[in-house]
């Protein structure tokens, strides 16, 4: 079809003949469609704004950069969308500032398909123009833990706001990220997520916590372990989080660790769990042991020179 013909398209009453000829300019990559498409970017549709974004991109001139940047003030979120996405296609180095500036605030959208098709388009614009913070934020967005937490502090800041993501593979994958990177600023919403209901979430906090090293930590697995359905990794991170920092936890924290009984209590969600799991089984498996980290308890309080009565009974 003849380029004038599609041109002539865009201006049908019908915005889907528009819309399609914005597809037919697009997929024909010809820079000779620019200025009219730019005109079209104002359409009353936004389907045919969209379309128009889109087709934009594909041809990629240059001259469609600040045009495009104007029309992510669009009221339509399909259309900044569209826009969102030829940015990262259409370059202009004159314009390219700008369109960091605007796509950067973007990472923090509400809709997670606005997000990523902004981190998509940094990507490409950004270059060594983006700090390691933006770098870091992008690559959260994208999902490249390994990157961001290679990027170290910097990327605390985007992995603690992944924390709070309703989808629980990219909470746990964000606690992993941090685990890396070890800074303290993860612990207070590390013991928040030793709350959620989700029981690979708790254990994956309560593991980063032992890793993390920070005596804050302690109680807080103590009480997971008491009344959590995830007794078993509650304990194994409490022991190990001892090892580390038992020097640094307070003596009143102390000495009701060392108090505790042999066999971990058992929370009405591990007892549950336990029942079902062991439907027709012959024995009943124990609950875990807190008589090593019981024994930590009291070596440190002895070191200290503090009173440690006689061992707690293994006993209910």
């Amino acid at each position: 079809m003849l380029l004038w013909w599609k041109l002539e398209q865009l201006r049908s009453i019908s915005w889907r003949v528009r819309s399609r000829a914005a597809e037919k300019l697009g997929a024909s990559r010809d820079p000779r469609a620019v200025v009219a498409l730019v005109k079209a970017l104002k359409d009353k549709d936004p389907n045919v704004r969209a379309a128009v974004a889109g087709a934009l991109g594909q041809i990629g001139d240059p001259k469609a950069a600040a045009p495009l940047v104007g029309a992510l003030k669009d009221h339509d979120h399909s259309v900044r969308h569209a826009v969102v996405q030829a940015l990262g296609t259409v370059r202009d180095e004159k314009v390219d500032e700008k369109v960091i500036e605007c796509l950067l605030p973007l990472l923090k959208d509400s809709d997670s398909t606005m997000r990523s098709a902004a981190a998509r388009s940094l990507e490409t614009v950004g270059g060594d123009r983006l700090s390691d913070r933006h770098r870091a934020a992008i690559a959260v967005v994208r999902m490249k833990w390994d990157e961001a937490a290679s990027i170290g502090l910097p990327a605390v800041d985007p992995l603690l706001g992944a924390l709070s993501d309703p989808k629980s593979q990219v909470r746990v994958a964000a606690v992993n990220a941090l685990v890396k990177i070890g800074d303290e600023r993860a612990i207070p919403p590390l013991i928040d997520m030793l709350k959620e209901s989700d029981a690979h979430v708790q254990e994956t906090a309560a593991s980063a916590l032992a890793s993390i090293g920070d005596a804050r930590a302690v109680m807080p697995l103590v009480a997971l372990a008491g009344e959590g359905s995830v007794v078993t990794a509650a304990v194994k991170a409490l022991d190990r989080l001892l090892e580390r920092i038992v020097q640094a936890v307070p003596d009143a924290d102390l000495i009701k660790i060392a108090a505790l009984q042999g066999p971990a209590p058992q929370g009405p969600g591990e007892a549950q769990k336990r029942s079902n799991a062991q439907a027709g089984a012959t024995a009943a498996t124990q609950p875990p042991d807190f008589s090593r980290v019981s024994g930590l308890a009291r070596t440190e309080l002895s070191r200290r020179g503090l009173p440690v009565g006689p061992p707690p009974s293994a006993s209910r």
